[in-house]
């Protein structure tokens, strides 16, 4: 079974995914299986919060295109980010919307 290596990247370090910043960008992803955007939230009705906080498509697709093998994912709530969670994950109806 392969390991797997995971990254974590806040909005507040975004600029890192821009182009003069594309060697960064690839040091980076080395040794990594999995990148995490932080992050968005859900409000209590399981509606998702704050997208402007995902990296631009101009951003998302040089980080494919530096990063090829990389996936990528998004994380839900944290720091202060997480109002809505308790009540989507406590509602069968909401969890499966």
């Amino acid at each position: 079974r392969a390991l797997k290596s995971f990254g974590y990247l806040p909005e507040w370090r975004y600029r890192f995914l821009d182009e003069d910043h594309a060697d960064r960008l690839a040091v980076m992803c080395e040794g990594l299986t999995h990148l995490i955007f932080f992050s968005l939230e859900m409000d209590a009705q399981g509606g998702l919060v704050a997208l402007d906080r995902l990296p631009d498509s101009e951003r998302l697709a040089r980080t494919r295109r530096v990063c090829p093998d990389v996936k990528l994912l998004v994380c839900f709530g944290g720091n202060g980010r997480s109002g809505g969670f308790p009540a989507v994950v406590q509602s069968e109806t909401l969890r499966a919307s």
